[in-house]
Parts: C-alpha cells; sequence; structure tokens
C-alpha cells in the first residue's frame, strides 16, 4: 500500500507571516526543505524556505524580464508559454521535490510560487504528492508597513503586491484542500490555528510542543501593527480583506463574492497596463509639466544679469545680425525675439 504523502504550500503574500507559520509547522512535526534561506534584517528568526527553489523561481521569472516585485499580472494573462520552456522549468521543480519524497509531510514557503503555482502543483503531482495549501493573512497596512522597512517601496505599491499576490493564492488554490490563516490569529493562540490547520488539510501534526513554539513566537515578532478599526481607503482592498477574514474565522464567505472582485481586479489591471503600454509606444506624455510664470524681458535680464558676450557666443546667428547693423546688441535681439524664443539670457 502506498503511503501518502502531502505536501503543503504556504501560498500567498509575502510579509504576511509566511516564516513565523512555517516554522512553527516544523516545531509541531512537519519537514522543510534543506538549504533554507538564514536570518536577516527582515527575518531576525530566519526566513525558513529552501535556497534552491527560491533560484528556480527567480532564474524562471528573469528569462521574461520580471521579478517577485512585478504588480501585473502580465505573465499569467497575457504571456504566451514556449511549451518547452514549460516543460523544463516543471522537470526542474519536480527533480527538486524528488529529493524529499521520504518525508511524508512536507512544508514549503516561497512567495514567488503564488505566481507560478500552475508549473509546482503539476510537479508535484507528477511526484505524487498530495497538494494542500494555507493561505496567510495579515492586515494590508501591516504588509505595507513591514515592506516599507524592510525594502523602503511606498504602500501604493505594497498595496498592489497584496492584491495581487493574495488574489491568485486564493483562485489557485481551489481545487484542492485549504485553509486560511489570520497572522494576528497564529500570535494570539497558535494551538488553535494549528489545529484548524490540522482538520482542514486532513494532517497530523502535534500541539504538544508548547515551550519550543512558545520560545519562537516572541511577541516582538509582529512589529507593525495596525489598529483593527483603522479604515482601508480602498474599497476592492476592503472588500477583499474582509472577505479573507471571515474564511479566517471559518465563516466560509461566499465565493461568488470573491469571484466579483478578482474579475473587477483582473479586468481594471489588464486594462490599466494594456493602456500604459499603447502611451509608451505612442510617445504621447500622460502628464505635461506645467510652464512656470515667467518674468518680463527687462526684469529678467537685471535679475539674471544679462551676459552680452555670452548670449552672442552661443547665438552666431544673432551676433552676424549684430555685426551687420541688423540689431544694436545681443540684448536688444534677446528683449525683442530671443525671450519669446526661449534663448537663455544669460
Amino acid at each position: 500500500m502506498a503511503v501518502r504523502r502531502d505536501l503543503v504550500f504556504v501560498l500567498g503574500m509575502g510579509r504576511c507571516g509566511t516564516s513565523a507559520l512555517t516554522q512553527v509547522l516544523a516545531l509541531c512535526g512537519a519537514h522543510l526543505p534543506d538549504d533554507l534561506l538564514g536570518a536577516s534584517v527582515g527575518n531576525p528568526h530566519g526566513h525558513f524556505e529552501p535556497a534552491e527553489a527560491l533560484a528556480l523561481n527567480s532564474q524562471f521569472l528573469a528569462q521574461f524580464g520580471l521579478t517577485w516585485y512585478d504588480p501585473t499580472l502580465r505573465l499569467q494573462r497575457d504571456t504566451t508559454m514556449n511549451p518547452l520552456l514549460r516543460e523544463a522549468f516543471i522537470v526542474q521543480i519536480e527533480a527538486f521535490l524528488q529529493r524529499y519524497a521520504d518525508r511524508p509531510l512536507l512544508v514549503i514557503k516561497e512567495p514567488r510560487i503564488a505566481g507560478l503555482s500552475e508549473y509546482w502543483f503539476e510537479a508535484a503531482r507528477r511526484g505524487g504528492w498530495t497538494i494542500k495549501v494555507i493561505v496567510p493573512v495579515r492586515h494590508p497596512i501591516e504588509v505595507a508597513r513591514s515592506l516599507a522597512a524592510r525594502d523602503g517601496i511606498g504602500h501604493e505599491f505594497s498595496f498592489a503586491l497584496w492584491l495581487k499576490y493574495t488574489m491568485l493564492a486564493e483562485q489557485v488554490s481551489r481545487s484542492v484542500p485549504r485553509v486560511f490563516v489570520g497572522y494576528a490569529h497564529l500570535m494570539a493562540d497558535w494551538k488553535r490555528e494549528v489545529g484548524r490547520i490540522a482538520t482542514a488539510l486532513d494532517i497530523r501534526i502535534n500541539r504538544r510542543r508548547t515551550k519550543a513554539v512558545g520560545a519562537f513566537l516572541e511577541q516582538d515578532m509582529r512589529h507593525h501593527v495596525a489598529d483593527a478599526a483603522q479604515p482601508i481607503d480602498n474599497g476592492l482592498i476592503a472588500a477583499l480583506y474582509g472577505w479573507l477574514i471571515a474564511a479566517c474565522e471559518d465563516k466560509a464567505p461566499n465565493n461568488g463574492d470573491i469571484d466579483r472582485l478578482r474579475d473587477i481586479y483582473f479586468d481594471t489591471e489588464r486594462l490599466l497596463r494594456r493602456s500604459m503600454d499603447e502611451q509608451r509606444r505612442s510617445d504621447v506624455p500622460i502628464v505635461v509639466e506645467r510652464a512656470q510664470p515667467r518674468l518680463p524681458p527687462l526684469l529678467d535680464a537685471l535679475i539674471n544679469e544679462f551676459n552680452e558676450q555670452g548670449y552672442l557666443a552661443t547665438n552666431p546667428d544673432v551676433r552676424a545680425a549684430v555685426v551687420e547693423g541688423r540689431h544694436a546688441s545681443g540684448l536688444e535681439h534677446w528683449m525683442t525675439f530671443g525671450y519669446n524664443e526661449g534663448r537663455r539670457s544669460a
């Protein structure tokens, strides 16, 4: 009788407590791949994601000129994938996963997989894994603050990334067992959340590792805390976050609601992206720089100390006109014609 092998993907937006959640599962008996990324300023306790998986994903994205920081869906929706390239990537992933075939419960967290799930899921199925998904959820303002502190990027850009990867994680996980886990819930009562995960995904994990997990989940891990009552000034983000919180509390929100949100986001994202691409090709400026009010010619000349010799040297046509007597001086030309022609006075 074949032994079931479960592969749990922690799938979704980075900075949502994915590292903390992955390590909690590992402390409770799940297996992680080898060669994990170490600690950093942004993740002082460690990333708990395999360096090889990150390298595979980054190299694949680089072939299309993309990185994880791309907020668009150009790869998912508008890129015609070469079958040979697709197959080669899947084979690479399959070889990576095969090295852990002896681990009955493997957990993989790598933020890029949310946008590359079709390749990872196919490789996992070929390898005989049973795919399961955990979607971590965190307040988008907290995510934005965390990314601003780590990477120095603005909140609006962070919100776009949050929308993209959260929407994709929800969409691609519908066909497999899944569970949504709030970062705040994990920090407040990890035993309850681990129990929810075990039940929803039908996996065996040990919740008696109280001392080890408690020592790891220090409260100072959550550096950016948003007021739960703080309004989100984007209707789409607010609606999606509300849906996710309901899912984290097992309230079974209506899939039709998130379908409508996703359709709005995906269609709007494509429209804006394509319009911007067309604009760049047409050389039509989007923003026209407003002209600054100009001083009257004589006042301008006085303030900027009109340089007669410099003006004639940089405008040989004017110098010729002065020599020929058609203008009395460079200053006279500049005040009569040069000023309106945009020539420099000094």
